[in-house]
């Protein structure tokens, strides 16, 4: 066999093993709920949910079962039984009428449909309401909404004006009771209300909700629903309307609504502004600003009190000292999220100093913040370059112990109040996104590593020149326990041995890796691979490989020859900057057969014929003839070899104890076994197949070990050797 053999071998069983998806932890209903159609309509209604973890993260590509569970006459689901949700954790569904709808009669003037949408952890139920048309009395609407007597709804629709403070909910509910023609109250049909205007540029109202569907809530027992309006958007007058039956979905144009739901005339509203109590800067102070160039934007935010942002309120805007800038704008109005923002021009002729702007409540002038621009005489730029903090590894969700420091030279005048741009690419955040250099000329800031483990590069950058950080986020350590320790050869749980060759398989092993990484086929193996390393008991495990294929994360080493074979080792493994000690049993002998992929696809023992060919389905072995297979994991030999070492040339290194090696259920006749000489950990065992052996593609082959001075036998998983 050749080192190429061996490698292609583990990459095919890498290939086999596919790690499990995550399961999704909660579903939800985001519109859909509480629908009202005519099923004489034969409209789709859209039904949506998401699937977030327990962290309430939208989990991408989860599969989502969807099943009409009450109801449902000549209707189905027009998205099927099952789909997966989108990238933002969304899937939707569709129920249509797909042949003649029920009909209705005085007594059954409408019927709720249900259909639920579940995960492998959780359900929702949707409750769709269709309106049943009744041929007998077919002037005669099945199902109507009408505020109750005497509610505050009914003067709305009557011309009064709903009005409120913003960021306040309204005192009075907006109350509608839906029901049959003939009085039956109708449970569980959506009630919402429609903006005119978009928040950003103008007043909205919308229905207070605790959870599921926003801005809507749903008809009670008697068929009465009941929402409080709360107000927001851009103080001013403007118009809503409120929809029964809409499922909670925004209509595209409120002016143009679908006649498959009830739905009012325009109602007018106003919202006031809330008062302002406080302003509070938000980004923009301390600049450095060269002559003739304008401030980067200064932003504040205005608030009520408790700390409410507050929409359109007025700030004024003044320089200190006199003449040593120029606003963009002298006064603004805080926007939908109580930000305004504002930039300060310095003249060409400034030489330097401290420019104040000031942002002061236009109906509180003791309401103030403080903006400082240091003017910087202008410099030359002739570089950038990384001083320290390059280089580093942290682990996930920690800061990286040094800062990135760079300095800034200059061909003329001074670096220092320059700033330094840093922008980032991979998982770190920056504690800025920019700094102004020292007197020496110096800029810095520090990095925290995220909670996904892989590389990142962090670019500091100044009129035009950069320098860029190298760091590693290394994992907090491997996911291992004892069961990801296997056999290298035959990947049996716990089979492992001195001198033998073993993997672990464990999450966490391979952070930013794609594929195979295993530096040396030929000569001796590193001691640290991909930034890995291994220690049983202390001693450093010689490493072959450390891979991700199909997500399954993969170690390969040899098992330190002065491991405590018979009983427990420490077992550490390193992964950058984290790390994961185990307690891990070592057998006195860890029989393990290497296989490979034959032309039908199934794994077999690979075995070496008398004409140096591979015996295969295509190539099977003969009867009578005396070919080699590639164990690990036969105990120590005679003379002895050291971990990481190859035997002496010319000296057969020979197993100590006693080897079986079975076929079809029956011992056969050893020639030797003996280490391979160009393979760490691996033996080659000769043995003849008899010549009455039964033939076929899978003939059944295993080896077996007992130890000198043992009693007991360890014994390799059964394989397939292909007879002819």
């Amino acid at each position: 066999m050749t080192k190429y053999k061996l490698i292609t071998l583990a990459a095919v069983i890498v290939g086999l093993l596919c790690a499990a998806p995550a399961r999704a932890q909660n579903i939800s209903i985001v519109t859909g709920n509480g629908k009202l159609f005519c099923g004489l309509c034969l409209t789709f209604q859209n039904m949506t949910v998401k699937v977030t973890d327990s962290n309430g993260a939208p989990i991408p590509n989860t599969p989502v079962n969807w099943a009409i569970t009450a109801g449902g006459y000549n209707a189905l689901l027009l998205a099927g039984n099952s789909n997966s949700t989108d990238a933002n954790g969304l899937a939707t569904n569709l129920y249509v009428l797909s042949g003649n709808p029920q009909q209705g009669s005085p007594f059954q003037q409408f019927v709720q449909n249900a259909v639920t949408a579940s995960t492998a952890a959780s359900s929702v139920t949707f409750i769709l309401n269709e309106a049943l048309f009744d041929p007998t009395n077919p002037s005669i609407p099945p199902v109507n909404a009408i505020p109750p007597l005497n509610s505050f709804l009914s003067n709305l629709l009557a011309g009064q004006v709903l009005s409120g403070q913003a960021g306040t909910a309204g005192s009075q509910p907006l109350q509608i009771r839906v029901a049959g023609t003939a009085g039956i109250p109708i449970p569980n049909v959506s009630f919402q209300l429609v903006n005119y205007q978009d928040p950003s540029v103008g007043p909205v109202v919308n229905c207070a909700t605790t959870g599921g569907q926003a801005n809507t809530v749903l008809s009670d027992a008697t068929g009465v629903a009941t929402c409080t309006p709360v107000f927001g958007g851009v103080p001013g007058s403007g118009n809503f309307s409120v929809l029964v039956g809409g499922g909670g979905i925004p209509p595209a144009d409120p002016t143009n609504v679908p006649n498959t739901v009830l739905y009012s005339s325009p109602l007018k509203l106003t919202v006031t502004p809330a008062p302002a109590g406080l302003i509070k800067k938000i980004s923009g102070d301390s600049q450095s600003v060269n002559p003739s160039k304008t401030s980067a934007s200064m932003v504040a935010e205005v608030d009520t009190t408790s700390g409410t942002p507050i929409a359109g309120a007025q700030v004024n805007w003044s320089v200190s000292p006199a003449g040593a800038g120029s606003l963009l704008n002298p006064t603004t109005t805080s926007d939908i999220n109580g930000r305004v923002s504002n930039g300060v021009v310095i003249p060409s002729t400034a030489t330097g100093g401290t420019v104040t702007v000031t942002a002061t409540l236009s109906t509180d002038s003791t309401k103030s913040v403080a903006f400082t621009v240091t003017v910087v005489p202008p410099i030359t730029v002739s570089g950038v370059q990384v001083v320290s903090g390059n280089n580093q590894t942290a682990i996930i969700n920690t800061a990286f112990g040094a800062p990135l420091v760079v300095q800034v030279n200059a061909s003329s005048g001074q670096a220092s109040g320059v700033p330094v741009q840093f922008t980032a690419t991979g998982p770190v955040t920056l504690s800025a996104n920019s700094a102004t250099t020292n007197s020496s000329g110096q800029a810095q800031i520090t990095v925290t590593a995220g909670g996904t483990p892989g590389a990142a590069t962090i670019t500091a950058s100044a009129s035009g020149f950069s320098a860029s950080f190298s760091l590693t986020v290394s994992p907090a350590g491997p996911s291992i326990t004892a069961t990801s320790f296997v056999n290298g050869a035959d990947f049996q749980v716990g089979s492992i041995s001195p001198c033998s060759i073993a993997s672990i398989i464990a999450p966490g092993l391979a952070p930013g890796i794609q594929g195979v990484v295993a530096p040396n086929y030929i000569g001796a193996w590193q001691y640290k691979v991909a930034n890995d390393t291994v220690f049983v008991n202390g001693s450093a495990a010689p490493i072959f490989s450390v891979s991700n294929v199909n997500g399954q994360e993969q170690l390969t080493f040899q098992v330190p020859c002065d491991a405590p074979g018979g009983s427990n080792a420490q077992v550490t493994v390193n992964v950058g900057a984290g790390n994961r000690t185990v307690t891990v049993p070592i057998q006195p002998a860890s029989p393990g057969v290497f296989q490979e992929l034959n032309s039908d696809g199934v794994l077999r023992t690979i075995l070496v014929r008398p004409d140096g060919s591979f015996a295969t389905k295509d190539n099977p072995a003969r009867r009578g003839e005396s070919v080699i297979a590639f164990i690990t994991g036969l105990g120590p030999t005679s003379p002895a070899v050291a971990t990481n070492q190859l035997p002496v040339p010319g000296t057969p290194a020979n197993a100590q104890g006693t080897v079986i090696v079975g076929m079809n259920g029956g011992g056969l006749v050893l020639n030797y076994a003996r280490l391979v000489d160009y393979l760490l950990g691996v033996f080659e065992v000769s043995f003849q197949i008899p010549s009455d052996m039964v033939t076929g593609d899978n003939v059944t082959f295993s080896i077996g070990l007992a130890p000198q001075g043992s009693s007991n036998t360890y014994y390799s998983s059964t394989t397939k050797v292909p007879v002819q």
